[in-house]
């Protein structure tokens, strides 16, 4: 089964002040069904899936207060898949997508955007599931924590 998924990860200054370093950095021709876009901004970690079907965004953000940046952010990201797009397959495409603000699992702190990111990740990669993100458990983040420093350490022991 061909991958229908591919992970990009944006700044916002990538989309604005070095948007021809961030536009080399797309894989070739990743039109996928979905891509996802994991996008920092001042220092909060939001994730961005683009469905090309059926041409939609579905927005993810951990503290929905900051949802209001979706458009700042998204202006760009459109510019940049028209150009992409233009390169790979020599035709315009119109990426005015309907833009959706999925109801999502909320932190309940200002430090676990990103573990909520990779849960959010997680789930719509094994699940193919866009709705009904399951709630994220106090216990479920403090393992994944431990996941990823036993990650790190692997990869530091093993270099």
């Amino acid at each position: 089964m061909k991958n229908k998924f591919v992970l990009t990860f944006l700044e916002s200054k990538f989309l604005t002040e070095d948007f021809n370093r961030f536009t080399l950095s797309f894989p070739n021709n990743n039109f996928k069904k979905y891509n996802l876009f994991v996008y920092n901004l001042n220092k909060h970690w939001m994730l961005l899936v683009v469905n090309f079907i059926e041409k939609k965004f579905f927005f993810y953000d951990s503290m929905k207060h900051l949802s209001k940046e979706i458009d700042n952010m998204i202006k760009p990201l459109k510019e940049f898949l028209k150009i992409r797009y233009f390169h790979f397959f020599k035709k315009d495409m119109d990426f005015n997508y309907e833009i959706i603000k999925k109801d999502c699992p909320q932190q309940k702190d200002c430090n676990n955007c990103g573990l909520y990111l990779i849960f959010f990740i997680e789930n719509i990669i094994a699940f193919k599931e866009f709705d009904n993100l399951p709630e994220i458990k106090n216990e479920e983040l403090i393992n994944k924590r431990k996941e990823i420093l036993k990650n790190i350490l692997y990869i530091k022991n093993n270099n």
